[in-house]
């Protein structure tokens, strides 16, 4: 006779069900309920979430600090939303976000470069990205119009021009509506307030540093002799013994993310996941559009 297996998700439900009877946790909505749980779940005894887009509105993952993007929305509003389910006041540690680019599809790259370089969505300490997006309002219009670029354009030369004139109207307006806002701000701030906000800008730069020195040197003592380090980054000559030439890691030089010249984690060199999970918090949260 077959034996039925209950789903994951569902004995954790029902097993958070059991602990919180009785309580106000519950609040009868099994949706919300089931959401709830899996959360506590994955802050309690869970190691790596694995979402849709439904995981990146009404949760607070403020206990995890790694983010893994591994296909990216075309709305950059939908990417800072899942950004702030863990960048959200409060935070104790930095968070990072490792992005997935398949760089062998030209659309897709030029999408991560507006996100990166027009938006700033991985720059920044208390989200820079905010009077960027601010700008753009709900970003529906630009998701459209990237969707229109796949659908109408096959060609690389032609992606190309497009997305070229897509970014220069989008650098005008984002220009033309960010001095607005600066403008607004500075004709409503006092002189001490934007002393204050200059002298944080500073010590978040410090903090910044600190981190990059000591990742650095964690980089270093686990390569070992396979690569030349300089200010900034190293050289992989080769792959240290304890990884195989299998796992596809390109040698060459190799930079910190928010270095202008630095590329993003691409789809044909896969990460080293027993690496990352050496040196990654405790919980990562992986987006994955469906």
């Amino acid at each position: 006779m077959a034996q039925t297996v209950i789903p994951k998700h569902k004995k954790i439900y029902k097993d958070w069900l059991k602990r919180h009877e009785g309580s106000d946790k519950i609040t009868g909505s099994k949706t919300a309920d089931t959401r709830a749980a899996l959360v506590e779940h994955f802050k309690e005894r869970g190691t790596i979430m694995i979402a849709t887009e439904a995981g990146a509105e009404g949760i607070n993952l403020q206990f995890c600090s790694l983010i893994i993007n591994y296909d990216l929305p075309w709305n950059p509003q939908r990417v800072e939303q899942r950004i702030g389910r863990c960048h959200r006041y409060g935070q104790k540690h930095d968070v990072v976000v490792v992005n997935f680019v398949d760089e062998t599809n030209e659309a897709d790259q030029r999408v991560y470069e507006l996100l990166e370089q027009k938006f700033k969505l991985f720059d920044g300490v208390f989200g820079a990205s905010d009077e960027v997006l601010g700008a753009i309002g709900s970003g529906v219009d630009i998701e459209r119009r990237i969707a229109e670029i796949y659908r109408q354009c096959r060609q690389s030369e032609d992606i190309k021009t497009a997305f070229d004139s897509l970014q220069s109207e989008l650098s005008e307006e984002i220009n033309q509506n960010m001095m607005k806002a600066r403008q607004t701000l500075l004709e409503n701030f006092d002189e001490e307030v934007r002393e204050r906000l200059r002298v944080r800008a500073e010590e978040s730069q410090v903090a910044l540093n600190k981190y990059e020195k000591i990742l650095m040197e964690l980089t270093r003592s686990e390569l070992g002799d396979s690569s030349d380090f300089y200010d900034g980054g190293f050289i992989l000559n080769k792959l240290p013994e304890n990884l195989s030439d299998d796992l596809g890691i390109p040698t060459g030089r190799y930079e910190l993310p928010r270095k202008k010249v630095a590329k993003p984690i691409s789809i044909a060199s896969p990460i080293p996941w027993h690496r990352l999970s050496s040196i990654a918090p405790k919980n990562a949260i992986v987006y994955q559009l469906v």
